[in-house]
């Protein structure tokens, strides 16, 4: 299957890279393609805290200070780029319609992350010209319960995990898509505001679901037994 030849875009906040995530990853993906990787995360070599989701229940957690070395070490990374996390009190995007108070600065710091792991590989693209049958956004503590076998997937689908137990709405722990399809949602970061005044309510599944509508993407949920990710939530 190594003729498969995958970007993976890995983005976010850094939490529990060397863990059990790392092996779930390497398992189903790095062993299995051929895979070029592209790593943006939110980082203070000086540590401090990061703001997490309020869904995740994890609190304020403690930004790891090994965290560049390790993703290094573990992926092998083509690009790699780290930014010092958003100052909530610079946050320029403001919504109303929140589910929770924390979310107007989580989304965009998470949406802007997944752009800039996208910019990491149109940049590479642009210096090799090299080119890629699918795409796949994740996160750093993403654990594979399954995941498809790429050289069957037709490459015109945007393709996501079954979360119908929780929602009917499309879900962003992980995506897997061709380039075309990837060049709008790896930039939802800007098309935040146009999404926003379609009246979504202020969550990451209703605006990722409305860029997919509004843009007409072809997309497929995949069985939970097809693809599907849960999130690490301790380190090795």
């Amino acid at each position: 299957m190594k003729h498969t030849k995958v970007a993976l875009l890995i983005s976010g906040q850094p939490r529990f890279v060397r863990s059990s995530a790392y092996k779930s990853i390497k398992e189903y993906i790095l062993d299995k393609y051929d895979c070029d990787v592209f790593c943006h995360f939110w980082w203070n070599p000086n540590g401090g805290t990061y703001i997490t989701a309020p869904w995740s229940t994890l609190g304020n957690m403690p930004i790891p200070t090994n965290a560049e070395q390790d993703i290094i070490e573990l992926y092998s990374p083509k690009k790699i780029k780290w930014d010092l996390p958003l100052d909530p009190n610079n946050i320029k995007k403001i919504y109303q319609r929140s589910y929770h108070p924390t979310s107007s600065y989580n989304l965009p710091s998470m949406y802007l992350s997944m752009k800039k792991s996208y910019e990491l590989m149109e940049e590479y693209i642009q210096e090799t010209g090299i080119q890629y049958n699918f795409v796949i956004r994740l996160r750093y503590d993403a654990i594979f319960t399954a995941f498809p076998d790429l050289t069957k997937l037709p490459s015109s689908y945007l393709y996501a995990p079954d979360y119908s137990q929780y929602h009917r709405l499309i879900g962003n722990n992980g995506l897997i898509m061709p380039p075309l399809i990837a060049k709008i949602i790896m930039r939802i970061y800007d098309y935040m505001d146009i999404v926003y005044d379609t009246g979504a309510v202020f969550n990451d599944e209703n605006l990722l679901t409305a860029l997919v509508t509004m843009n007409k993407i072809p997309h497929q949920i995949l069985s939970k037994n097809e693809f599907y990710i849960e999130l690490c939530r301790k380190d090795i």
